[in-house]
């Protein structure tokens, strides 16, 4: 739970406050095209993928602590905030990450999932002003 409180406020903060650039007409599926993450970040943990991808502007990761890795991923996509976060829900239940928090945040919507084998998953989509998402994601998981 700590490093979920430690990643939060960073995270928020990285998200802003949306684009005055025009976003691509909404899709009708986020999951039609999903990217597979580890083309675009290699290392990525199979839980963690992009959704219709129009730009990525952050992509790190690493050794947080012995035998620990995290990495954060922000993006932009012409999918709305609910879509987005819809579509991590379904990732973190396919790969038995139990929700513990999906709720509006100041200008979009968060999910936090965990598990007991120190897998985590942080996703926060704001609302763009022409359309679509900004969307962070942290994660971590063990070695």
């Amino acid at each position: 739970m700590r490093r979920l409180t430690l990643a939060l406020p960073l995270a928020l903060a990285a998200c802003g406050g949306g684009s005055d650039k025009p976003a691509p007409p909404p899709s009708q599926s986020p999951s039609a095209a999903v990217a597979d993450a580890g083309s675009l970040c290699h290392g990525m943990p199979p839980f963690v993928a992009l959704v219709r991808t129009e730009a990525v502007s952050t992509c790190a990761m690493g050794e947080t602590q012995p035998g620990h890795m995290s990495g954060t991923v922000a993006y932009v996509t012409r999918d709305a905030p609910n879509a987005v976060i819809s579509f991590y829900k379904a990732k973190a239940e396919q790969a038995g990450i139990p929700i513990d928090v999906t709720e509006p945040s100041a200008n979009g919507i968060m999910l936090l999932a965990r598990d007991d084998k120190g897998r985590s998953l942080m996703a926060h989509a704001a609302s763009r002003r022409a359309g679509g998402s900004d969307v962070t994601v942290n994660w971590g998981h063990d070695k």
